[in-house]
């Protein structure tokens, strides 16, 4: 079972968060505050048009860990073909990512959710369980979004069968995680503390 969770974050290696830097005008991925991984063991990652922030509950490893990738598509002046996704990619990198489970666990349920703020934005969310032997080994929250300027693939993993009220918790917390526009006329990011 190692190796399907193992399998699954090499597949997907996710993480990144976009910030609000300066006077920064453009695409933003906004996530709730999380308190509780200022806490967690941070691992950071940053290559060319790819940054990753992976948060581990100390102790734990991959048991209990959270990820945000963000990979920048190339810019329209350049030689190269953007790298836009479109829905069937999507579900192709679904189906990528679920296969690790479909051929390790006894028992793979891959279900979709609905994102209360997809109105405008491609995207794809769904949860997964993974059983061996009549028991939750694994449950995984996915969310992934192509915006105007990056692709962004957040996940949530609890390598044990995780409790309904912290599951709800971090669903809420992806249910609210989407991505605005700065700069516009009427921007769609929530105002700044700053």
């Amino acid at each position: 079972m190692k190796h399907w969770i193992a399998a699954v974050f090499l597949a997907t290696c996710l993480s990144g968060c976009a910030s609000s830097r300066g006077a920064y005008h453009g695409e933003h991925l906004v996530i709730p505050f999380i308190e509780e991984l200022k806490q967690w063991q941070l691992f950071q990652k940053e290559d060319e048009g790819f940054r990753s922030n992976m948060w581990q509950q100390p102790g734990e490893k991959w048991k209990d860990t959270y990820a945000v990738s963000i990979y920048t598509v190339e810019q329209p002046d350049s030689n190269e073909k953007n790298q836009f996704i479109n829905n069937s990619q999507l579900e192709h990198k679904r189906q990528t990512m679920d296969a690790p489970g479909q051929q390790y666990c006894h028992h793979f349920d891959s279900q979709q959710l609905e994102h209360p703020k997809q109105a405008d934005m491609q995207m794809l969310y769904w949860r997964t369980q993974c059983q061996v032997e009549g028991a939750v080994v694994a449950e995984m929250l996915h969310l992934m979004i192509q915006g105007n300027q990056s692709f962004y693939q957040i996940q949530k993993i609890w390598k044990f069968d995780v409790d309904e009220l912290e599951f709800n918790l971090w669903k809420s917390r992806f249910d609210n995680t989407f991505i605005c526009h700065q700069g516009k006329q009427a921007s769609t990011c929530p105002k700044s503390d700053n």
